[in-house]
């Protein structure tokens, strides 16, 4: 089913771009090759991400897209590989997104987007598809009162390991209420998650707000509730996050101080009898954001631990960068994990990086990750990340 409906909408895409190339077609390539040696006894590895997108406008307020992705890796052994948080096979192309998206559907101040897409909410603990596209169903409504809000129904891909046979099985539906005050935009989130195939049914109920209180002053805090059930057990967790960004000119060119505290629960020792990870099989967390080494290797650094989720841990982190000039950004993040249960320090991470957006084109970018175990964490290391990103 799922697979007709991809065909169905590329065959779609492909036939009504080229009827409409005369009216407004945009065509692009990303290319972004990274050369990653880890020193943890790993062997060291070279991918590369390619990306080529076509968009075109079908009518007055209706645009069609498509975009397909292709990984390549060097020094992997094998011909599939699971890097990033997505399991590809070696440079095989496949469909990052295939979408039609309607403005102003019916006249009305409603927004449908529905297909293959991109979709992140906040920082990625309910919904984040990694640049790897869920297929989903997008209502966006401008209600009285300035009230944004949002209705998703969203499937998983392959790329997250399931089946075609339990596809129809698994889904999760949204709704997201956002409204601008002053200088303070609140958000109420809902979130279901079903799991038919393993009984399975989580509810997250959440709440944002942001702010910015001054000229160069940022700040966000949220708090994110799960309950559920599966069979005979009960889900309980919570997560909750406080941050902030402040940004000022300095004799060597514009600064930024970033400081956030980020918790996500995780199950008792001995159990409960509830299980009290907090966890969002949609949801995934950035390494670039938080951790460069320890984020994409929790489950090596302490048996478990699912990598690319905030399950039972515990970071801190204090950043600073400057920017000398505009196209130059250096900088430095520290973070520090501990775990929620058993509480104790699994260690510390200092991440050094250094961007350079040549032109619009090209950019580079160069982290040193340094991961040093703590009481509880095992495998002290350290990551080199080179990259560029040249964009057509």
């Amino acid at each position: 089913m799922r697979r007709a409906i991809l065909s169905f909408l590329l065959f779609c895409i492909i036939v009504l771009s080229l009827q409409v190339c005369l009216a407004g077609v945009r065509v692009g390539e990303e290319v972004r090759i990274r050369w990653v040696p880890i020193n943890n006894e790993n062997e060291s590895y070279f991918y590369q991400r390619t990306r080529f997108f076509i968009e075109g406008i079908l009518a007055e307020g209706v645009t069609v897209g498509l975009k397909l992705q292709s990984r390549g890796f060097w020094g992997v052994d094998t011909s599939t590989v699971t890097i990033e948080g997505l399991t590809r096979t070696n440079m095989l192309p496949w469909i990052e997104s295939a979408y039609i998206r309607v403005d102003e559907f019916f006249r009305l101040p409603l927004y449908l987007v529905f297909g293959r897409q991109s979709l992140r909410y906040g920082n990625g603990l309910l919904v984040n598809d990694n640049v790897s596209g869920y297929d989903a169903i997008k209502l966006s409504a401008l209600l009285p009162w300035r009230v944004d809000c949002e209705l998703l129904m969203v499937k998983p891909t392959e790329a997250d390991g399931i089946s075609p046979n339990n596809w129809n099985e698994k889904s999760a539906y949204g709704i997201f209420f956002k409204r601008k005050w002053k200088e303070i935009t609140p958000q109420i989130s809902g979130f279901l998650e079903r799991d038919e195939t393993n009984s399975v049914e989580k509810n997250f109920m959440g709440l944002d707000l942001t702010g910015e209180p001054g000229k160069g002053v940022y700040y966000w805090a949220s708090i994110i509730s799960q309950s559920g059930k599966e069979g005979g057990r009960d889900y309980k967790g919570l997560a909750y996050s406080l941050g902030g960004n402040f940004e000022a000119e300095t004799r060597i060119g514009k600064g930024i101080l970033a400081c956030e505290y980020f918790v996500g629960s995780g199950e008792g020792i001995p159990p409960t009898g509830k299980d009290e990870n907090f966890f969002s099989g949609y949801g995934h967390l950035s390494e670039e954001e938080y951790g460069e080494y320890y984020m994409e290797n929790r489950s090596e650094v302490r048996d478990g631990d699912p990598d690319y989720a905030i399950t039972n841990l515990k970071v801190f982190k204090l950043g600073a960068s400057i920017f000398p000039i505009p196209e130059l950004g250096t900088g430095l993040n520290y973070f520090i994990y501990n775990s929620y249960a058993p509480k104790g320090n699994i260690g510390n991470e200092v991440d050094l990086f250094v961007n350079y957006k040549y032109s619009q084109n090209l950019s580079l970018r160069l982290a040193y990750g340094i991961f040093m175990k703590g009481k509880i964490g095992k495998n002290s290391a350290d990551k080199v990340l080179g990259e560029v990103l040249v964009k057509f």
